[in-house]
């Protein structure tokens, strides 16, 4: 009778034991194939910037272009800009252009001069001498997406940001910008070809 007790006992503990990792096993696969598909739908943020320099021009507009690497979608947050245009100003437009889905897509800001003095600004502009001219600083939010793996067959081509730096008319003392944008990139993977 004694073992008799003790058989019953062993295969009501295996029983329990087998029922116990029949019902957390699938759980914890659930919760482990769960955490990939999110980190395969939800891709990490990683910060990015970009800048550039526009030449100094006596025209009425100044640009440059920032490359967009492909593979990688960005987020542009925060658009800051610092220039300046000959004293007959006292606007300029700041407009960035991209394509998004084989689309054009358009920020455009209108900036009022800060100062009008002979200093330099705290970053070495091109033809910058103070002497009749406006000087222009501004940090603006924006929310502007670029999208690399669509392509564009005009102007900015695919993979730019175009950065225009725009008066109404002729600059006779020059003008220029440095533009910055921030914000994050998505990791996309390999576009195809």
């Amino acid at each position: 009778m004694k073992n008799f007790r003790k058989i019953v006992f062993a295969v009501l503990a295996a029983i329990v034991l087998v029922s116990t990792v029949a019902v957390l096993t699938p759980r914890a696969v659930h919760a482990l194939a769960a955490q990939l598909v999110q980190d395969v739908d939800s891709p990490p943020r990683n910060p990015w910037t970009a800048s550039c320099a526009t030449a100094n021009t006596t025209t009425n507009v100044a640009y440059c272009i920032i490359s967009a690497v492909p593979g990688y979608e960005i987020t542009v947050q925060t658009v800051t800009v610092q220039g300046y245009t000959s004293e007959l100003h006292e606007h300029v437009i700041l407009q960035l252009v991209t394509t998004t889905g084989g689309n054009y897509e358009f920020w455009n800001n209108q900036l009022g001069y800060v100062i009008t003095q002979p200093e330099q600004l705290p970053l070495e502009l091109p033809g910058y001498t103070g002497t009749n001219q406006h000087n222009y600083v501004s940090t603006q939010p924006v929310t502007l997406y670029v999208d690399p793996t669509n392509p564009s067959t005009v102007p900015p081509t695919t993979n730019t940001i175009a950065v225009y730096f725009q008066t109404d008319s002729g600059n006779p003392h020059g003008m220029a910008a440095v533009v910055t944008l921030t914000g994050y990139v998505v990791n996309l993977g390999t576009p195809a070809n």
